[in-house]
């Protein structure tokens, strides 16, 4: 939960990943080290290994990463890790999330109102130690259940009202709409299932509680109005990407590659409409169940959805673990904290937990040497692979640094030999592309920028093709990206610009004005000094 480290270009994540897949990793040896090994598997743990084995398939046809392969075994053994946790090892669990949570609280709250202390730049004021708001918020909320079981213990109750009060104020501060609705749902239900619910005036209470559920999300909804209806846009192109492979679906990152196109065919078809001012760049759908439709197809959705349906039906919506595992459901719709491990972690947990007393259908024991042995040795290559990504990740924020500080050239013969080796994280591509723009190697950066394209095909990639194809005098094909970036984030200026210059490039002068009347009348959305220039050049161009 905590680990940042600098060696990598994806700073605050992918270390806590890795020492995910390290952890499970080692928690696997320590099972071999065991005499003997007892599996006890209900309805619940056969769902489970289903989703899992699904996606397992699919990722191994589809995806280009060894990572995310890594992940959903780890998740597995770490799983069946917990199957076979008892008695006070529980409780110990729930004491070491409450308190990564609460550490995590107060090194948030340290940042807010310290941040020249913590270099906290941008416009969040605190990140905790992740690279969004919405990570911090997503853990927090995920842990937040187990923290109100201390109720029922001998902690003193101001100790408690402090805890809960850290919990709320952090999230609240991290301006994470749907993790306030979270943590007001689970704290309800918990308190009036073990306080309320017998009470003289329970019915009361209830009605009070949907009605500030109600008011609290009508609020939330117009304090971002604007964010929430730009989610409404990616959520209806998302269901658009989905549609068309809606079986099965289209394979793991399909979305980076698909969203992007979709969401420039929208304003196409459907012209600069009120969505337009708010489109941007988007990486995520902020729903993983669209996410998993996209990318797995209604299969995927289905199985996940018998999974839920057998854990409400053998589990006490009053259970802490119960409220954990609905607080991140409630979350993914509207965010992503699956991003993060910790999550994965407690929804392992919690699985266990819940579904502990269910009559198991099936049981195994795990004696045999050769079993053992075997586990060992994909352990041991498992390690070896992720020691190879982690290498790779470190050599290439080594060449990317080095870069950036101007000596791209001399950096090239890095980036080709990381090229040749590549993991498959389409960063690298679109980096490495961008970097042979910059020294005007414009032939071998569209090679490169192509392949991004198969993997990560956005704004960012359109722009620096259309300039790729505009330095190369090749002008049709530069217009072809140009168009598509225009229209992919229509607020945007700079592509407007550069069709501009196309047209007055190949004499077309009238559509060369149509489109400086068209940069001079739109509307700014994010002021800059490039922006005030190119709107003068605008009017000088029109004025001559």
């Amino acid at each position: 939960m905590f680990l940042d480290w600098d060696i990598f270009v994806q700073t605050h994540i992918l270390v806590k990943w890795y020492a995910f897949i390290v952890c499970t990793s080692i928690s696997l040896l320590c099972l071999i080290c065991c005499k003997r090994v007892v599996f006890d598997l209900n309805a619940i743990s056969l769902s489970v290994i289903t989703f899992c084995g699904y996606i397992l398939i699919r990722n191994y046809t589809s995806t280009e990463q060894f990572i995310n392969i890594a992940i959903l075994i780890s998740f597995l053994i770490l799983y069946f890790c917990f199957l076979i946790i008892k008695g006070d090892r529980k409780s110990e669990l729930d004491a070491a999330i409450v308190l990564a949570c609460i550490f995590q609280c107060i090194y948030a709250l340290s940042q807010y109102f310290y941040s020249d202390v913590f270099n906290i730049t941008g416009p969040f004021k605190m990140l905790g130690s992740f690279d969004n708001p919405a990570g911090l918020a997503s853990c927090l909320v995920a842990g937040f259940p187990i923290f109100l079981t201390l109720l029922h213990t001998r902690i003193n109750r101001w100790v408690l009202c402090f805890g809960a009060l850290i919990f709320s104020v952090t999230i609240f501060l991290s301006s994470s709409r749907a993790g306030l609705i979270c943590i007001i749902i689970s704290s309800f239900v918990y308190l009036y299932s073990n306080f309320l619910k017998h009470k003289k005036h329970s019915r009361i209470a209830l009605c009070v509680f949907i009605c500030i559920v109600i008011c609290t999300f009508f609020y939330l909804f117009h304090l971002k109005q604007n964010s929430a209806i730009g989610r409404l846009l990616i959520w209806e192109t998302t269901w658009n990407i989905a549609k068309k492979h809606l079986v099965f679906g289209s394979g793991d990152g399909s979305f980076l590659t698909t969203y992007m196109p979709e969401q420039a065919h929208y304003f196409i078809t459907h012209g600069e409409n009120r969505y337009a001012w708010l489109a941007d760049r988007v990486v995520h759908p902020f729903n993983e169940y669209l996410l998993l439709v996209v990318e797995y197809g209604l299969v995927g959705l289905l199985i996940l959805i018998f999974g839920l349906i057998l854990l409400v039906s053998h589990s006490q919506i009053s259970s802490p673990y119960a409220l954990c595992l609905l607080s991140i459901a409630i979350f993914s719709l509207f965010s992503y904290p699956l991003r993060y491990p910790f999550n994965w972690v407690v929804i392992a947990y919690c699985i266990t937990r819940v579904s502990g007393d269910i009559k198991p259908i099936l049981r195994f024991t795990i004696t045999r040497k050769l079993i053992k042995t075997s586990w060992f040795i994909a352990v041991v290559i498992s390690l070896f692979f992720v020691y190879k990504d982690a290498k790779w990740e470190y050599q290439w924020n080594v060449v990317a640094k080095e870069s950036l500080s101007g000596n791209t050239e001399a950096m090239l013969p890095y980036y080709s030999k990381l090229y040749k080796s590549w993991n498959g994280d389409c960063l690298f591509l679109y980096n490495y592309g961008a970097e042979l723009n910059y020294i005007q190697k414009y032939s071998l950066s569209n090679i490169v920028l192509t392949k991004s394209s198969k993997y990560l095909n956005d704004y960012d990639t359109q722009i620096l093709l259309g300039d790729n194809y505009f330095n190369l005098k090749e002008f049709k094909k530069a217009t072809v990206h140009y168009y598509q970036a225009s229209k992919m984030c229509p607020n945007r200026i700079i592509p407007i610009y550069m069709l501009h210059k196309i047209s007055v490039a190949t004499g077309n002068n009238s559509y060369a004005s149509y489109l400086a009347n068209k940069i001079l009348h739109k509307k700014v959305k994010v002021p800059s000094t490039i922006i005030s220039i190119i709107k003068n050049e605008m009017k000088s161009y029109l004025s001559e």
